[in-house]
């Protein structure tokens, strides 16, 4: 797995599980600059 690779869920699942914690603390959301729109 590397830096800004797509994963799963349930490889997420796995993650957190082996890790004890949430997605919210191994993985953050951050909005693509394409993606950005104009309000």
């Amino acid at each position: 797995m590397y830096s800004g690779e797509n994963i799963t869920i349930d490889m997420l699942e796995r993650i957190c599980k082996a890790l004890n914690c949430t997605p919210d603390d191994v993985m953050e959301f951050i909005l693509d600059e394409d993606d950005k729109t104009e309000s």
